[in-house]
């Protein structure tokens, strides 16, 4: 007697249970999803900064917390140095400096059946603070999508304001989303972002108080547009992407020179960079000047270009 053929020889439950499978799964989680639609869980307005201020007491590398002091918490953020650590994935987020005085807050609109979010902030025994805020997707990506089907809002849309009084070390690790950042006139001293499976604008719109230390821009699967990289004057830039494109404008008030890496896998980079910038390395253009214009020494950019089956255009 013959053997059983098609999808049917290595399968127990055969065509018809595999479809029977997959109709109760997926009407179970549509029924998940409809259950939750009208149970009010969508939440808009400012967030707490963790609800606790951790003052100066750290056991065991745990942060100590302390009494609720939301107000003063604020209030530390335009005083004294911090990091800013962020950890933000499956949402559309947007990063501005705050008004002057305003101190550190973050805006979230999201529901809690969907995503996750949350805050930690300590202020540590050299007066110094950390912030750290989590938004993820909780819910599972199936029951979401049918949730989004069944007329469900789905989107977490995330607003941080950082101050611009106090130095800050900003870490951005963003995942499956779209980052919107300008950080024009804030006081950073490093930035490292990492985004993958998305995309991320950066902008700085007006120069910072200080020159930046480094900044480090890392994407993977997605799309970065950098402009105006100038005005944050890094000593060390780092920028690598993969399997995407980038367009990145270094054209800015550079008041230093720069040590710059710029890498490129699977996908193509357009680097621009300013006119009166001398570069070194990296094939980029000669300096145009006018006839008769008394050459000036300007900005000195050390390039390193590295490429694999992918292309860096350096122009002016």
């Amino acid at each position: 007697m013959a053997g059983p053929k098609g999808c049917f020889k290595s399968c127990l439950l055969g065509c018809g249970g595999v479809v029977a499978l997959l109709v109760v799964g997926g009407a179970i989680m549509a029924g998940l999803a409809w259950r939750g639609l009208d149970k009010g869980s969508r939440v808009t307005g400012d967030l707490q900064l963790g609800g606790e201020v951790a003052s100066g007491s750290v056991a065991g590398g745990e942060v100590v917390p302390d009494e609720p002091m939301t107000d003063r918490a604020a209030r530390l953020t335009t005083a004294h140095g911090g990091r800013v650590t962020l950890n933000l994935g499956e949402g559309e987020f947007h990063l501005h400096a705050a008004a002057p005085g305003e101190g550190l807050r973050a805006t979230a609109d999201f529901d809690t059946e969907v995503h996750h979010l949350g805050e930690q902030f300590a202020v540590l025994p050299d007066s110094t603070w950390e912030y750290t805020l989590e938004c993820r997707q909780s819910m599972p990506g199936l029951q979401a999508l049918f949730r989004n089907l069944l007329g469900g809002n789905t989107d977490a849309k995330v607003h941080v304001y950082l101050p611009p009084e106090v130095p800050i070390d900003l870490v951005l690790r963003a995942r499956r989303g779209g980052c919107e950042a300008d950080l024009g006139g804030l006081w950073l001293r490093t930035g490292d972002l990492q985004f993958s499976q998305g995309g991320i604008e950066l902008e700085f719109s007006s120069p910072l108080r200080e020159p930046m230390d480094s900044l480090r821009l890392n994407t993977r699967m997605g799309g970065v547009s950098a402009d105006r990289i100038g005005n944050a004057s890094p000593r060390a830039l780092d920028i690598d992407c993969a399997m995407g494109g980038a367009n990145v404008d270094l054209r800015g008030t550079w008041r230093g020179d720069c040590d710059a890496r710029v890498a490129i896998r699977m996908g193509g980079m357009s680097l621009r960079v300013p006119e009166n910038m001398q570069v070194e390395g990296g094939n980029a253009p000669p300096l145009k000047r006018a006839a008769g214009e008394i050459e000036v020494p300007g900005p000195v950019l050390r390039l390193k270009v590295e490429q694999s089956m992918g292309e860096v255009e350096v122009r002016r």
